[in-house]
């Protein structure tokens, strides 16, 4: 009887110790307001010329303390889930080396030798992305998703009208960008929470990787409404600290995956 109980703990700390990895710490943002360069009405896509800027209204929500890590990517994958990339388009004639390789282990996404665990998830296009949170909302009965470019700005910001939550320029005690002066500099990503968070507790809104967020830009004929490339913010490790305010954004088709973007979720309420 003594041996069985020791068993069952076992395997009661290594299933602890698997959802301790997998969970996604969330922090409550209070409602307000916010001034973005967007489309006239958030019901329609539209392309760059067309966008006016708008105080827009930002109801209270849950966002994501940390971007999405390694391992919690890396769980998702030991579960059943984003077990390969949903498409190897974005690997043709690239330099990056595709994720999964015939014979060797998949080591997807791909790390650039920089090391996982708590380091922001990158290699990760929209579209893989994607798996990821139906993989999150169905393993914790949650309804996640990415933040919006309004929610995102909005807690980027931390309710302040500056450039930067902390008010100055970035330095070292600030991002992990190109000119801060950091171990990471231009190099590589830093391990989530590196630096002190924002006014609403929230870590590496800027610099470190770019995130992905919920908002697209339409195919070149005029009037359409298909999304050919979605943005993402918030700079990344390899961009100089000028870059890394809130309302710069860039683009990437729904495939594509770069060293220097990752994600953060938000959990609808």
């Amino acid at each position: 009887m003594f041996f069985w109980i020791v068993s069952v703990s076992c395997i009661s700390l290594k299933v602890y110790a698997e959802s301790q990895l997998t969970i996604l710490e969330m922090i409550d943002v209070p409602k307000g307001n916010v001034d973005l360069y967007t489309c006239p009405d958030d019901a329609r896509i539209c392309s760059e010329p067309e966008f006016i800027l708008r105080n827009i209204a930002v109801p209270s929500f849950r966002i994501g303390k940390f971007e999405v890590t390694m391992e919690q990517w890396d769980a998702c994958v030991s579960d059943g889930g984003c077990q390969k990339p949903k498409s190897d388009w974005a690997y043709k004639n690239r330099p990056i080396k595709a994720p999964c390789v015939e014979g060797e282990v998949c080591q997807y996404p791909d790390d650039m030798g920089w090391g996982r665990g708590t380091r922001p998830v990158i290699n990760v296009s929209y579209s893989d992305v994607q798996g990821y949170i139906d993989w999150a909302n169905a393993k914790f009965g949650k309804k996640y998703r990415l933040p919006t470019r309004a929610e995102w700005e909005y807690v980027a910001r931390a309710g302040m009208s500056e450039s930067y939550d902390w008010g100055n320029p970035p330095k070292a005690s600030n991002a992990n960008c190109n000119n801060c002066g950091t171990t990471w500099s231009n190099k590589q990503t830093a391990q989530v929470g590196s630096f002190p968070p924002n006014r609403f507790g929230v870590f590496d809104m800027l610099g470190n990787v770019g995130e992905w967020v919920e908002q697209c830009l339409p195919k070149r004929e005029k009037g359409s409404q298909e999304c050919a490339v979605y943005l993402f913010v918030g700079g990344g490790w390899f961009l100089p600290g000028q870059d890394l305010v809130p309302h710069t954004y860039w683009a990437r088709h729904i495939d594509i995956r770069e060293p220097y973007v990752g994600f953060r979720l938000v959990e609808e309420k």
